[in-house]
């Protein structure tokens, strides 16, 4: 019986140090944190692409305004190439999002571990960064809708050029919904980069608490 309790005693001693030897949950934390950047690739890769075919969209819509509504035919083959351009963001939107989606699943993973960090305004930093990051992610969902709508609108227009009976009016009509809409699209944008500096900042910042010498990644805007 004594020689029972004596191995008891190693292997209770043996896993107590397998227990104390494993990471710290703000190492976990710190993990998931820069695994979710990395996720993030994705949409920070499509950014250039998206702003290429913007740029090339635009100077199809400024050619369509330069000709006069009976050139209809010319009209037509623009806005047919606009049209194409206007899948081919939808197709970088929905990759945008995808990453994104990928990154909000990696970086749900600190929720839990959150309550595990012992020293308190250690855990309290952490509880804000993961506020600061919610938040981060419904500005996208924002943006993301937004972004989507304005597409449509785009879509609808080009449309509208292809139809010999358009009015100057439903023409203004539609243009003013295109401007309004990308507005918001402007302003929700300007909202995520913002939120994104911050949280940037505040992972520093809790990295530096935590004792974690690391080089810090980037999370994009």
């Amino acid at each position: 019986m004594k020689y029972r309790s004596i191995v008891f005693g190693i292997v209770l001693a043996i896993t107590l140090s397998a227990c104390q030897t494993g990471p710290l949950p703000q190492e976990t934390i710190y993990s998931h944190l820069e695994q979710a950047v990395k996720l993030e690739t994705g949409f920070e890769n499509q950014q250039t692409e998206m702003i290429r075919l913007e740029t090339k969209e635009k100077e199809i819509y400024d050619q369509i305004m330069t000709l006069g509504l009976k050139e209809i035919e010319k009209i037509k083959q623009l806005s047919t190439e606009a049209l194409v351009i206007t899948e081919e963001r939808r197709t970088g939107l929905s990759t945008e999002y995808e990453s994104m989606q990928q990154s909000k699943q990696e970086f749900e993973k600190i929720i839990n571990i959150v309550e595990e960090v012992e020293e308190e305004q250690l855990k309290k930093s952490a509880k804000a960064l993961v506020e600061l990051m919610n938040t981060r992610y419904s500005t996208y969902e924002e943006l993301y809708k937004a972004y989507g709508k304005s597409i449509e609108f785009d879509k609808e227009l080009y449309i509208m050029f292809q139809n010999k009976d358009l009015t100057l009016e439903q023409l203004e009509e539609q243009i003013q919904k295109v401007n309004g809409s990308y507005e918001s699209v402007l302003a929700l944008n300007e909202k995520f980069n913002k939120i994104t500096n911050e949280y940037n900042e505040k992972k520093r910042m809790f990295y530096e608490d935590a004792g974690l010498n690391i080089t810090l990644e980037q999370t994009s805007n």
